[in-house]
């Protein structure tokens, strides 16, 4: 393993300089034909009115490989997006992903299906996100339908969430929005259900922009909750959980994919950013959780009065970043970040500098023979 006290790169058997090599976030192919875009390949992707977080495909997630296709008919917008996810396991993983879903082996279908209503003043959102693994990877044509896989007329496993989200302009500058999902639904009242209950997530914040000549202020405030159960899963089909992973050098990581901080959390964010005409530029954030210790996206998938009424525990980070740029090629940043747990606090800094190298270019348009250049 890398040596965990420094972020500096260390060395790994048969690796002695363990650089990251898997740092290719973007690269797509993008088609625009009537109304229609069409991109292929690797992408950033969320949905949602949150500038900060998403219950569809977190704002965490640094890219998909997927083919993402948009369409805007007057005031509704749809959204198809069918990607695959890395299916080589992570540490936590454990024991889960065995035959007939075996890790390194089975494909991990995700699709997303988004629609939206443009009211004026008011915009309503309607998609679901499914996951689905099938046996020695036999999928149907049916797996790629919008909204008919979402239950695809009892060809399971499928893992669907399904969230709706609105927002609203009162004033301009100020947008309101909540965004609210179901992962389960438990329908024992009908006697068809078992032990798992409903699963829910939900987030409602509110941003302002101010925009002047040559500055701006953007802030943002969001409260949010998820189930403890959120993004999990069948046992017998675990690959089809909402979990992220992403192939690294060392051991694979992975984070969750529809939530902001994983299942069983509540979480309070504000931030605040300013950009000013002296190529100043000053972020502040602050974060509170309340995280359920004993809820565990890679764990058994049932029902749990003990997990469900655990203590939360409560943790917060407050911090301030500054970035200068000196010149147009040349972005320096200061970050001192405040960490509070029950346990004990502490101070992070972080210290940082980037550059851009860019060229620009122009292939002049070839005239017919004897034609008169414009003037």
């Amino acid at each position: 393993m890398p040596d965990s006290t420094s972020n500096l790169p260390s060395p790994l058997p048969g690796n002695p300089v363990a650089l990251e090599n898997n740092d290719v976030q973007s690269g797509y192919l993008l088609y625009s034909p009537g109304p229609f875009e069409i991109v292929f390949g690797r992408q950033r992707f969320s949905l949602g009115p949150s500038p900060l977080t998403s219950l569809v495909v977190s704002r965490a997630v640094p890219y998909l490989d997927a083919l993402d296709v948009s369409l805007s008919l007057g005031r509704l917008h749809m959204t198809l997006l069918v990607s695959t996810l890395e299916n080589r396991a992570t540490i936590d993983d454990g024991a889960h992903g065995t035959a007939p879903y075996a890790s390194d082996e089975t494909v991990i279908l995700h699709n997303v299906h988004y629609f939206e209503y443009d009211f004026g003043f008011i915009r309503a959102g309607i998609g679901a996100q499914v996951i689905i693994i099938r046996p020695a990877n036999a999928f149907q044509i049916a797996d790629f339908f919008p909204v008919f896989s979402w239950h695809n007329a009892d060809i399971v496993p499928n893992n669907l969430t399904l969230t709706m989200d609105v927002s609203a302009v009162p004033y301009p500058g100020l947008e309101l929005y909540a965004q609210y999902g179901f992962d389960d639904i438990n329908a024992s009242f009908v006697s068809v259900d078992g032990t798992i209950p409903t699963i829910t997530a939900g987030l409602i914040g509110a941003s302002w922009r101010s925009r002047w000549p040559r500055s701006s202020l953007e802030a943002v405030l969001e409260a949010g909750f998820t189930h403890y159960l959120w993004g999990s899963f069948d046992d017998g089909a675990y690959l089809a959980r909402a979990i992220y992973r992403l192939h690294v050098d060392g051991i694979n990581e992975w984070i969750p994919l529809n939530s902001p901080f994983g299942p069983g959390t509540i979480w309070v964010l504000a931030r605040a950013s300013l950009t000013t005409p002296w190529n100043l530029d000053v972020v502040a954030k602050a974060q509170f959780l309340a995280r359920n210790p004993s809820a565990n996206l890679t764990g058994t998938y049932d029902g749990s009065e003990a997990i469900a009424n655990a203590a939360l525990e409560p943790s917060l980070q407050a911090g301030v970043e500054v970035a200068y740029s000196p010149w147009k090629w040349l972005r320096v940043t200061l970050e001192p970040v405040l960490h509070c747990t029950s346990a004990k606090t502490w101070m992070e800094l972080t210290i940082g500098a980037g550059t851009l190298l860019e060229t620009r270019g122009r292939v002049p348009a070839s005239r017919p023979r004897g034609s008169i250049p414009s003037p």
